[in-house]
């Protein structure tokens, strides 16, 4: 028995008693057979049979490629399979169902994620006549940026400079990013680390402008909205001075006092034994008044806004 492939020379396959052969041939193509009877005294004439149209269904790769962990899009490339003209992907995220993310004739892919997980690829090479198994990678740890925007807020109000910001945590992140800013100004980054609330104290007067953005290893996602801290600092008690000068009948009385930052008026009170009176309440910073002769009154200040007011001067 002799072959001839694709119309070239013929080759022979078989010579022997039996009445039939088995081949295996791996390349596509066009097969042709013919066969003769011999014994010894010689042999007949050959016998030709019709052509036979071979396309073999291509194997699967023999390997798949890809990282133990990956960002944003996970590189996948596979070996070629002979006769193979498209290579069909699949991907499974944690252990779900497969669905095609790439066909087509290359042995490689980029494939975008959407969110982190665990990510199984597996692929086949086929041709017009079908396609082969799977060949099936190992599991990629996969981390992509978070997707969702941190709730940020402030009490809103301050009237001593402390005050704490909090926000809600976000899946997939592993730290945030704390912005601020001072009286609509530029942003400064005042806090970077894993924690969800952020605390200060002592700040001066003004507004406080916030943001929070959520991160991982594989980047960020959006800011948040924009949250603002009124601070508005009460005074601190002011230091006063009183001078008494005894004019007959009557004693003259001067009270002074510094002014005091973020004060907006005065309060002066005037205290004889239990009883208490207020004598002065103004933006100044001193007063003058006169009262009868006996007990010495004494005399405090205290500065006020509209949040409040500092305690009595000593």
């Amino acid at each position: 028995m002799e072959k001839q492939f694709n119309e070239q020379h013929w080759t022979s396959i078989y010579n022997g008693s039996a009445a039939t052969f088995t081949i295996h041939p791996a390349a596509n193509g066009t097969y042709s057979f013919r066969v003769q009877a011999c014994n010894v005294y010689g042999c007949g004439d050959w016998g030709q049979s019709t052509n036979v149209q071979l396309e073999n269904v291509p194997s699967a790769p023999t390997s798949i490629s890809v990282p133990g962990a990956s960002f944003n899009p996970v590189p996948v490339s596979w070996a070629s399979s002979l006769n193979a003209t498209t290579y069909s992907l699949e991907q499974s995220i944690n252990g779900g169902g497969w669905a095609v993310v790439y066909d087509g004739g290359g042995a490689s892919a980029n494939v975008g994620v959407g969110v982190s997980g665990g990510y199984v690829y597996r692929v086949r090479a086929c041709n017009t006549y079908g396609c082969s198994g799977y060949t099936t990678s190992h599991t990629v740890s996969v981390t992509v940026p978070p997707t969702y925007v941190p709730s940020i807020s402030v009490p809103g109000f301050s009237a001593d400079g402390s005050y704490t910001v909090s926000w809600t945590g976000v899946n997939d992140a592993n730290r945030y990013v704390l912005q601020e800013q001072y009286n609509g100004g530029g942003w400064t980054t005042v806090q970077d680390n894993g924690a969800t609330h952020w605390s200060t104290a002592g700040r001066g007067a003004g507004t406080y402008g916030y943001q929070v953005i959520a991160c991982n290893n594989a980047g960020c996602g959006p800011w948040s909205n924009v949250v603002t801290e009124a601070v508005e600092l009460v005074p601190a008690a002011p230091t006063v001075t009183v001078k008494q000068v005894s004019t007959g009948p009557m004693i003259m009385a001067t009270v002074t006092w510094n002014a005091v930052p973020n004060a907006a008026y005065y309060v002066v009170q005037a205290t004889t034994g239990s009883t208490t009176m207020q004598m002065y309440s103004g933006p100044d910073t001193s007063w003058s008044g006169g009262y009868a002769q006996g007990a010495v009154r004494t005399f405090q200040v205290k500065a006020c806004n509209s949040y409040g007011c500092s305690p009595w001067s000593g």
